[in-house]
């Protein structure tokens, strides 16, 4: 996993990441802290990127497709910071070479057997339910195996459908890589009986996945912060990514924050943000859900049992039920209102007005702390160490553009001096 921050205030944004990745090989996971997540996007507008979740775009490390369209880029300069996320993206799905097919395979086969595993689950889960009164048959298996398939189905195509994707484009997608969708049901079905519609609609349901707003966990997250050749004050985008599949890539957008008049500082955490949040409110988010959920739960209860120990009428109880049920709703509202008014007041508000006049020197500073309180947590507890390693920061500023201010290398400078001298070539 993933710490990173984005601080921002008129002068400047602060850039920080830390430098741990869990790698997972057949069931066992080790952590190594040393992988970059924090880079340039330019080496000469002030632009800088950084990425967590998933450290590959289609079977492509994210270094590598960052630092070729860092190439591509060259001395361009654009006009607004968003522009940088249409260039890379119009640059991600130009059928660049750096995506070659047999990634695209690899993706659509990745992406079927998350699926895929998920309908079997179901189907097991079903006939556990099942058996419980006796055993099954072969009918009523292939049954069972149908309305997995056909609930899966139905819930991806009651997702939003993402901008821009056809339902043309899923049947391309499913009639293009036919070949791997049905290796992939072969393993995982096994010798399930299973009807042709079924097998159909297995068929298809990847090329639905591909056109819906609904994204697994081992998506990409990628921040871009920084100025825009026409921009003056700092802002930032984050999206989140799933792959390219037949040159378009699935993706969303997540957060944007700009700083301008009436909005001088913004703080924004990506990927484990526990401890950004517990600085900036007072509370562990959690802990407050925990906290909400109990006063609902309370006061649901309460207007039943309030109204069946009075002594009233069946209509009278019903009438009462319905006035306290009001009133407990309008209660639940105002605590929440309370406590998120307590949290802006005292503060979130005082550390954002501060923000938004600190020097460049404290917004790097701060940005490395709250990296810093995530991964220490992590170190003090039982909680596996996901966050860790150096702390790579970075200030981007209109008159100054990139500047590290902290940076790992896996190599020694000095012994490399041809890095520095062919790096602006």
């Amino acid at each position: 996993m993933t710490a990173e921050i984005a601080v921002l205030n008129r002068q400047a944004v602060a850039l920080a990441a830390d430098s741990a990745v869990t790698v997972g090989v057949n069931g066992s996971q080790k952590v190594y802290n040393s992988v970059n997540k924090l880079f340039m996007l330019s080496k000469y507008a002030p632009v800088g990127v950084m990425i967590y979740g998933s450290a590959q775009l289609t079977e492509m490390p994210w270094e590598t497709c960052i630092k070729v369209f860092r190439r591509h880029l060259g001395e361009t300069r654009l006009p607004h910071l968003e522009d940088y996320w249409g260039e890379l993206s119009r640059f991600i799905e130009s059928g660049s070479s750096i995506f070659p097919k047999d990634h695209e395979a690899q993706q659509v086969r990745r992406t079927c057997y998350a699926i895929y595993s998920s309908v079997l689950q179901s189907l097991e889960q079903a006939v556990e339910s099942r058996t419980v009164s006796g055993p099954i048959t072969v009918s009523q298996l292939r049954r069972l195996l149908g309305d997995a398939v056909e609930a899966q189905v139905t819930r991806w195509n009651d997702a939003d459908r993402l901008p821009r994707r056809s339902d043309a484009y899923g049947k391309r997608v499913a009639s293009t890589w036919s070949s791997v969708i049905n290796e992939v049901i072969d393993d995982v079905f096994k010798t399930l009986p299973m009807t042709r519609s079924t097998r159909q609609r297995l068929l298809q349901l990847p090329g639905i996945m591909y056109t819906r707003n609904l994204f697994p966990d081992s998506t990409s997250g990628l921040v871009i912060a920084g100025f825009g050749e026409e921009d003056y004050f700092p802002s930032m985008v984050s999206f989140d990514i799933e792959g390219v599949v037949l040159q378009k890539m699935k993706f969303r957008p997540r957060t944007s924050h700009s700083v301008a008049v009436g909005n001088d500082a913004c703080i924004a955490p990506f990927a484990q943000g526990e401890m950004v949040h517990l600085f900036m409110e007072g509370l562990d988010p959690e802990y407050r859900a925990l906290i909400d959920a109990a006063m609902e739960g309370f006061l649901s209860g309460l207007p039943d049992a309030v109204a069946s120990a009075l002594p009233l009428s069946p209509a009278r109880q019903r009438a009462t039920k319905r006035k306290l049920e009001a009133l407990t709703s309008k209660v639940t509202a105002d605590f929440q209102h309370l406590m998120r008014h307590y949290a802006l007041e005292r503060h979130i508000g005082p550390v954002i007005n501060s923000v938004a006049i600190l020097p460049k020197e404290e917004l790097a500073a701060m940005a490395e702390s709250l990296v810093h309180l995530t991964s220490m947590k992590r170190r003090v507890t039982m909680d596996a160490e996901t966050v860790g390693g150096p702390i790579d920061v970075a200030v981007i500023s209109k008159g100054d553009g990139f500047i590290w201010i902290k940076r790992k290398h896996y190599f020694d400078q000095v012994t490399n001096p041809h890095f520095l001298a062919n790096y602006y070539k």
